[in-house]
């Protein structure tokens, strides 16, 4: 039977000699007596145990002294295997899951399982060189001013994330993109985070006369983005202004704008209340009734025939005011005294503006003199007395012109008309004077010229005529040869191609057998049969050639050229040149025309201007 000397140590039966290999038999004592054998191994008792987390193979049990059992260890959801811990002769402690071990004596193997922990990693893109950005993973807080951020010991589970912004001086931050979120491990056990750069646009304004968009305060906007800023006024007030400060701002009368966002940028928008407005008056006065009368103001022209012009809706400040002259009909007007003026408006302003008769004095130019007053059109009040006086024009050659002063001719009441160079006239209505000079000129008068006709006798002689240079038509006989084509039939053969064999020669070893007559020490001579190699000449075929031949002949139509002499009539141009001929021209009588040219007198002569 099997007994134990321990707990954890027995001797097991294994076998009984000389008898069945049952434990227990009847057995016939022989004469004389006997011996039975009983053999029995030493075993060991293998604990198998297990922390929380999972289970092992195979169960605690007893074995031999000296077996290898093959232990396993199996973990349950949510854990995994983290390492053996072995006591005793042949034990194991170690990582590997699946282990082999030596039964050398009382041995206890414990499996530890744990739950399972993974490393979290964050990568970062995007942020500036050297700056320090930070994580918040599951309430822990990392910083660092590489690129990555890694935490350790993380268990399965969904965890909260958080990302800061990097702030790089006034106006400038770099925002990771995602900022936040969850990561549920072990699914994910790393993310990347982009940064990108934002310039600050902050919003002001002076007054609280209206409302902006964006709000008034900083807002944040990815670099090179663009932005469109609004400014909206509040009833009884106006916008009047954008003033940006920055890379891409705006400063301007519009209330929206496009903005680009290159750098931090400041805007404050501009309102101010609605001013006041006032009524501002003009009357006339000394102009008669029914006349159109015109005043600008404010950058505005009205007109009536009224008594009064009216402006409304000014605002408080210094205008300047214009009135323009009226037309009262031929040679007479009404001009504004003053025409012009500046008033400051801080309530409804009344204006009077006085018309001054005048009537016109016409100076007609002349291109004989000068008058004075000047030519053109001058204005006086009625009864007003003007003298007016005319110079003749200076001459640059007395000797061939001048100018004289020859009289005044007028028209109106009051005008003069009379020889006197200076004179008063009174200018009771529209008054026209014209001068007029007397322009003393030479003229040339002209006699024209006239032929004659007389007769010379020229006797027979010889000229030299000059025959130019031309080109005549000229014909010559050109021999040339001429390429004639002709046919005939000649018999061509008609080839074939085939492979021939090209032969060479090569060493080659063959073995050679047969019998021989021979010798050794035991048989002594005799016949042996035997093989060796020997080397021989031997013929092959090195490569194929491609071979010609005629297969067959036949009749083909070909064209062949012979040469021919022809010839041609050519024309063509030859040139002769100029050369002199004598030509013999008989006597005879010419006549000429004889010319008289004519000739100018001069004469003074006198045109009024």
């Amino acid at each position: 039977s099997t007994f134990s000397s321990n707990s954890n140590t027995r001797y097991a039966w294994k076998s009984t000699s000389c008898i069945s290999s049952s434990r227990s038999a009847t057995i016939i004592v022989p004469n004389g007596g006997g011996s039975i054998k009983a053999t029995y191994s030493r075993q060991y008792y293998l604990r198998m145990e297990a922390s929380a987390g999972g289970s092992v193979s195979p169960s605690s049990g007893w074995y031999d002294e000296g077996s290898t059992v093959t232990i396993r260890a199996n973990a349950y959801g949510g854990y995994v295997f983290d390492r053996w811990i072995g006591s005793g002769r042949g034990s194991y402690t170690g990582k590997s899951r699946t282990a082999t071990i030596q039964v050398k004596g009382p041995i206890t193997e414990k499996a530890i399982f744990k739950i399972p922990t993974y490393t979290v990693k964050f990568t970062c893109s995007g942020k500036p060189s050297g700056e320090s950005w930070t994580v918040i993973f599951n309430g822990e807080v990392k910083s660092s001013r590489g690129s990555t951020i890694y935490f350790y010991n993380v268990k399965r589970g969904t965890y909260s994330f958080l990302i800061g912004t990097i702030y790089d001086g006034s106006g400038v931050r770099y925002r990771p993109t995602p900022i936040s979120g969850t990561i549920k491990v072990p699914g994910v056990t790393s993310k990347h985070v982009t940064f990108k750069k934002q310039y600050r646009l902050y919003i002001s304004r002076n007054v609280a006369g209206g409302y902006t968009v964006p709000s008034l305060g900083e807002h944040w906007y990815n670099a090179g983005s663009r932005v469109t800023i609004e400014a909206h006024a509040y009833g009884g007030y106006l916008f009047q202004k954008w003033v940006g400060s920055g890379s891409g701002s705006y400063t301007g009368t519009s209330s929206s704008r496009t903005i680009t966002m290159n750098a931090p940028i400041v805007e404050t928008a501009f309102f101010r209340e609605k001013p006041k407005l006032f009524t501002v008056t003009f009357y006339r006065s000394g102009l008669p009734g029914g006349k159109l009368w015109t005043v600008k103001f404010n950058g505005q022209t009205k007109s009536t025939t009224g008594s009064c012009i009216s402006f409304s809706k000014v605002k408080p400040g210094h205008y300047i005011w214009r009135a323009y002259t009226v037309s009262g009909g031929f040679g007479i007007r009404y001009r504004p005294s003053p025409s012009t003026g500046t008033i400051n408006v801080q309530g409804n302003v009344k204006e009077t503006i006085c018309f001054v008769e005048e009537h016109r004095l016409l100076m007609v130019s002349s291109s004989g003199g000068y008058t004075s007053p000047s030519a053109g059109e001058h204005w006086y009040r009625p009864g007003t007395i003007v003298w007016i006086s005319a110079t003749p024009k200076s001459s640059s050659n007395p000797s061939e012109y001048y100018y004289t002063f020859h009289r005044w001719i007028g028209s109106g009441r009051g005008s003069y008309s009379g020889t006197q160079r200076t004179a008063a006239v009174r200018v009771d209505e529209p008054v026209t004077e014209k001068p007029v000079f007397a322009y003393h000129y030479k003229v040339a008068v002209w006699h024209p010229g006239y032929y004659t006709y007389e007769g010379t006798w020229v006797p027979g002689h010889y000229e030299k005529k000059w025959v130019p240079g031309h080109w005549e038509k000229r014909t010559r006989t050109e021999t040339y040869w001429v390429k004639v084509p002709h046919t005939r039939w000649v018999r061509k053969p008609v080839y074939g191609y085939r492979k021939e064999p090209v032969y060479g020669y090569r060493w080659v070893r063959k073995p050679v057998c047969g019998w021989y007559w021979t010798y050794d020490y035991w048989s002594g001579w005799h016949w042996e049969y035997s093989c060796h190699y020997e080397w021989v000449m031997e013929k092959y075929v090195k490569y194929y050639r491609t071979v010609r031949y005629v297969k067959d002949y036949r009749w083909v139509r070909e064209t062949y050229y012979t040469w021919e002499r022809r010839t041609r009539t050519v024309t063509y141009w030859e040139w002769i040149p100029g050369h002199y001929e004598q030509e013999w021209i008989p006597g005879h009588y010419e006549w000429k025309k004889v010319w008289h040219p004519g000739y100018y007198t001069y004469e003074w002569q006198v045109k009024y201007v």
